[in-house]
């Protein structure tokens, strides 16, 4: 099996997690699981369990595109998608901690 798609099939496995917390937190179920997050201090819990729920969708759906990518485009555009795949993590990322931000009460 060539490396790509050892590569591609481990984002593919890495995806499933962050499809799963998705549901988990768009249940509405996983506030607990925010680090840092006091759920009593939560202005409105549905709408940050759908928010989170929605952004790791997202995380999903990119690292399963970056599989899809990484097992058949040419190995010349392998860096841009590498590139593209670390920043859509970051935008993630940043994403999460604002918005985390802006449901929490002071």
């Amino acid at each position: 099996m060539e490396d790509r798609y050892l590569a591609a099939a481990g984002l593919l496995l890495s995806a499933i997690p962050a499809g799963l917390f998705a549901i988990k937190f768009r249940s509405g179920s996983a506030l607990h699981l925010i680090s840092g997050i006091d759920p009593a201090k939560v202005r409105d819990p549905a709408a940050l369990s759908e928010f989170v729920g929605l952004l790791f969708l997202a995380l999903a759906g990119l690292l399963a595109l970056a599989a899809g990518a990484v097992a058949v485009v040419p190995e010349s555009v392998l860096p841009v998608v590498v590139g593209l795949l670390v920043g859509g993590s970051v935008a993630f990322s940043i994403a999460l901690v604002i918005g985390l931000h802006k449901f929490q009460r002071r």
